[in-house]
């Protein structure tokens, strides 16, 4: 199971790079974001991910 605790290595995992705790991921045009100071994810909405 993914919790709070482990979520950051996943990214690692996947391929996010981390910097001052905020851990991203570049696409084909466009970027994928976990803030973990600010506890919340960064995505494009005009990319179809919406919650």
């Amino acid at each position: 199971m993914i919790t709070k605790e482990n979520f950051h290595n996943l990214l690692v995992k996947l391929g996010f790079t981390e910097i001052e705790q905020v851990y991203t991921k570049q696409f084909d045009g466009f970027k994928l974001k976990a803030d973990f100071k600010k506890e919340e994810l960064i995505y494009p909405e005009d990319k179809s991910f919406k919650n």
